[in-house]
């Protein structure tokens, strides 16, 4: 077994070792180590055993000290058998000079790193055309990274143009590059940078086959030219779009420095039109000469005060000219020395105001001539304190502030004891209290009250009912408007009493009727009954006149069963009606018309019918109403005409009809029309015929009892609706009905 390697024996050396190392020849076959003593030599030793013990090879290149001075070698070891194998090269010269060239570098990375512009040098990239396609940075200094106004990002060596800048080409970079690469005329200008929203001046020059591209961002200052540009122009739009005219001076002086005029400096467009003229007509121009600062309207007294006392002046001026009268509000302010004059026409705000000083007093002549009386009040309230000191508490009282000639006339009182007063003081009464709860709940909720209530105040005769309205005025006041409606009230009162007598006698009349119609049918049927047995039994011995007589009272006694009969169906109406609810009016007609198959056929009758909605009603009297008007219809047709009857409905507003009052004017109703052929009547009729037992025609015309058109109208009347009937003689007639559409 081999132990550890612990020196090598030189073998052989050429002549280039010997003279580079200073090997004399009886060096061979000693040991390395005793004729190398070297510190480096040492260090290189482990090197060697690796190679001999593993067989890899290496490859350095190492400083030697020799003949007192320290080279650089290249050295290359080989193992060969249980030795190696080492050769090197000097290469002390080639290390210094590149040792000069780092040093340089270093040198020119410090220049460019401390200089105060971004520069990044570019090598052209050209397709096999020879036609540039992009551009690689060669170099980059720290500055190109600090001024922000690339992509860049650190290390950037390498990176072409488009792969870290796309917006290259569309903002121009990179043909301007290539431009100046090609054509080598160089580009200064400066750029912006949309993306990073950067300004920046560059400058681009050819740099071999590339370009050297340095740059400083100028983006703050790009930003304080805009700000102050910003600044110039909102200071000149304020002074363009203002409402007033701007007119800057400067003073002029006579030999012993007394102020004689003033010259026009700046002027703004307001003032151009006012003053007359433009800037550049107006600069250095006189005032005094200037119309509108004429002697005459004193205006340059006031500017000559404004620059002698340094105080600002204001004052309304109006002016006369040939072609116009105009006021202007004029205010004058020192400015170093000179003045600034701003002015705005006023012709229309005191026209205005004028005409509101004569619309006052002719508004205070209206309130004086009302006969309602006005009053203003003010709230008075209780004053408490709270942790965070004294607070509002609830309205307790009312001062009187104001009130017109009629509250003077109606209360009797003088204007010294009313205005000003508490309204507790000048009217307290038992019957106050309501009042003065509405004008509270008024100003504490912002709604407008009305009230009609009876006052009394013996102490100043003031008494009887007044309907009050309050409508709050600003944070605290109330205004009233109140007048006696003592003599309305009182015929309201008796109104309402005549409409009590009016329905109790009424239903006196409906009770009597429906008393008095049963209480007849008895007897009646004991007269029919007599009378059949006398017609039946004794018609011998009655002869011709008393079965003529028999016959005529078996008649009136059928009327008069027809008639009692009418009369019960009518207090049925006017006395009872059940809840409404929705019913079909379709099909309720389908029944009458059941009712009247008989009618019909034997009249040959024709009756055309729509789709009749579903509405809210009592479905009896419905029904009772629909069966009047079609007998009706049937009843008076005209000889030798088979009766059409059509029966329409459609929905419409109250608007729609003249029947309708203004109040209603906005409902829905449903307007239902029965139209015949028949023989019709005269339109002075038209109400008439829905008045109880009211006739058109004689009995031995057309039967009837005169109460059918009144059943109608009531039915009418209890679902809340309107009737009118439109007719011609021989040309039919038309029942309209009017039933709202929602109850």
């Amino acid at each position: 077994e081999h132990g550890a390697i612990c020196d090598f024996t030189i073998l052989e050396f050429n002549e280039v070792a010997r003279l580079m190392m200073a090997l004399p020849t009886e060096t061979l076959g000693l040991t390395l180590l005793t004729q190398q003593s070297s510190v480096r030599l040492a260090e290189l030793f482990a090197y060697f055993v690796r190679v001999v013990d593993t067989g890899e090879p290496f490859r350095l290149e190492t400083p030697y000290d020799r003949h007192g001075l320290s080279d650089w070698f290249a050295i290359s070891v080989v193992k060969l058998d249980d030795g190696f194998v080492i050769t090197f090269t000097d290469i002390t010269e080639h290390r210094l000079a590149t040792r000069q060239t780092e040093r340089q570098t270093s040198l020119l990375r410090s220049i460019l790193d401390t200089s105060l512009h971004g520069i990044v040098a570019y090598q052209a990239i050209r397709d096999a055309d020879g036609t540039i396609t992009d551009f690689r940075i060669q170099l980059v200094n720290d500055v190109a990274y600090r001024q922000g106004v690339t992509l860049l990002s650190e290390p950037s060596i390498g990176q072409t143009l488009r792969g870290f800048s796309p917006d290259s080409v569309t903002d121009g970079s990179f043909h301007q590059f290539a431009q100046v690469c090609e054509t080598g005329q160089p580009f200064q200008g400066t750029r912006h940078y949309s993306k990073l929203d950067q300004w920046a001046d560059i400058a681009v020059t050819r740099l071999d086959d590339g370009v050297l591209v340095t740059f400083n961002n100028v983006t703050e200052a790009k930003r304080a030219e805009a700000r102050v540009r910003r600044q110039a122009e909102l200071l000149n739009s304020i002074l363009d779009n203002a409402i007033y005219g701007i007119i800057s001076c400067t003073v002029v002086r006579d030999a012993s420095g007394g102020i004689v005029d003033f010259s026009i400096q700046t002027v703004n467009r307001v003032a151009e039109a006012i003053v007359g003229g433009s800037i550049r007509d107006l600069q250095g121009k006189s005032v005094a000469a200037n119309g509108l600062m004429h002697t005459e309207t004193d205006l340059l007294n006031l500017y000559r005060l404004t620059v002698e006392s340094g105080r600002p002046q204001r004052r309304e001026c109006f002016l006369r000219t040939v072609d116009s009268e105009s006021w202007f509000d004029v205010s004058v302010a020192p400015l170093n020395d000179g003045l600034v004059v701003t002015f705005v026409d006023i012709t229309e705000a005191k026209q205005a105001a004028l005409a509101l000083e004569a619309q006052t007093v002719m508004m205070r002549d209206i309130v004086n001539g009302a006969i309602n009386g006005i009053v203003l009040l003010e709230a008075i309230r209780e004053q408490a304190t709270g942790t965070d000191g004294p607070t509002e508490g609830p309205i307790v009282d009312f001062y009187i502030r104001a009130a017109n000639q009629a509250t003077l006339t109606m209360t009797g009182i003088d204007p010294e004891q009313l205005i000003n007063k508490r309204l507790s003081d000048v009217f307290f009464s038992g019957d106050s209290r309501e009042f003065l709860a509405t004008y509270i709940e008024t100003v504490e909720t912002g709604e407008a009250r009305r009230i009609e209530a009876y006052y009394s105040l013996g102490a100043n005769g003031l008494e009887g009912w007044f309907d009050t309205s309050a409508v709050k005025q600003g944070e605290n006041g109330v205004v009233l408007t109140f007048f006696n409606t003592t003599e309305a009230k009182k015929a309201e009162l008796g109104r309402q009493a005549l409409i009590a007598e009016l329905q109790r006698s009424n239903a006196n009349l409906e009770q009597f009727a429906y008393i008095a119609s049963h209480d007849l049918q008895e007897p009646l049927r004991k007269v029919t009954a007599f009378g059949d047995v006398l017609q039946d039994q004794f018609a011998s011995v009655l002869g011709e006149t008393g079965g003529d007589i028999v016959q005529r009272m078996q008649s009136a006694a059928g009327r008069m069963q027809i008639l009692i009969k009418d009369l019960l169906a009518y207090s049925r109406v006017a006395s009872k009606r059940d809840p409404f609810k929705p019913i079909d009016i379709n099909q309720i007609v389908a029944d009458v018309l059941v009712d009247l198959e008989t009618v019909i056929q034997e009249k040959a009758a024709v009756v055309v019918m729509e789709s009749l909605p579903r509405m809210p009603g009592d479905a009896i009297q419905i029904r009772q109403l629909f069966q009047n008007l079609l007998s009706n219809a049937l009843k008076f047709s005209r000889p030798g005409l088979a009766p059409t009857i059509r029966i329409d409905c459609r929905l419409a507003r109250g608007h729609e009809f003249d029947i309708v009052p203004d109040v209603e004017s906005r409902r829905r109703f449903y307007c239902l029309d029965v139209i015949d052929n028949g023989i019709g009547f005269e339109p002075k009729h038209a109400e008439r015929i829905f008045q109880v037992f009211q006739r058109l025609h004689t009995r031995s015309q057309y039967a009837g009892t005169g109460i059918g058109l009144a059943i109608v109208q009531k039915v009418v009347d209890n679902h809340k609706g309107y009737i009118l009937a439109e007719s011609q003689p021989g040309r039919g007639t038309t029942f309209r009905i009017l039933l709202p559409a929602d109850v």
